[in-house]
């Protein structure tokens, strides 16, 4: 708790740099990730400064900046070797798995991460990042029945936790797996859900 109280971490600056990348205002997204890095290793907070070094990996990508995307999941790597605490252990371990996944090699996806009876010992910020992976996992996998029963799972969590972007995502990945399912009814019904959700706060990122 104390670790979220600490303002010096940047914490308003990573949800601003989020809430920037949702939108696709890559620029202003990538100077206010730069800013936590800044201000939470400056405070020792090595967490946010990984979680906002993944956050500069994902903006590279979506700018086809593969060696900058490289280097900064280099970055979520270095800042265990600085500070071994488990919750950096399992920010990398999601940032390489996000990678992998980019990288069209799901299989390397950290095991846990695919056994959400283990987020209950995870960092609350980071539990929505996890299912996410989860889902993008079985999607690549083409398990469409099985994406919708973690994706019941992960609704619940979002709504307990009030996780209004993987909302978003729960959605639009529902929509996916019943359109595979040959569902299209549903589908649309999903994916209109999720076009309501991202409109009126114009979020792109999501469906790209």
């Amino acid at each position: 708790i104390l670790l979220y109280r600490n303002r010096d971490c940047g914490l308003d600056c990573l949800f601003s740099a989020e809430a920037a990348y949702a939108t696709f205002r890559l620029g202003e997204a990538k100077e206010k990730a730069y800013e936590v890095v800044f201000r939470a290793k400056k405070s020792h907070q090595y967490e946010f400064s990984a979680m906002s070094c993944l956050l500069l990996a994902k903006i590279f990508s979506m700018e086809g900046n593969y060696d900058q995307c490289l280097y900064h999941i280099g970055q979520v790597d270095q800042h265990v070797d600085q500070d071994g605490r488990y919750p950096l252990i399992d920010i990398r371990d999601a940032a390489n798995s996000w990678f992998s996944i980019q990288m069209g090699v799901p299989d390397e996806i950290s095991p846990w991460i695919l056994e959400p009876d283990t987020y209950n010992n995870k960092s609350l910020m980071n539990i929505g990042q996890y299912y996410v992976l989860t889902c993008q996992y079985i999607l690549e996998k083409e398990q469409y029945e099985a994406l919708l029963v973690i994706l019941d799972n992960m609704l619940d969590i979002c709504q307990k936790r009030g996780l209004w972007k993987e909302r978003l995502i729960y959605h639009i990945f529902r929509g996916i797996a019943l359109l595979n399912l040959n569902r299209e009814g549903e589908a649309m019904d999903a994916l209109w859900n999720a076009y309501d959700m991202s409109h009126e706060n114009r979020i792109i990122c999501e469906f790209i």
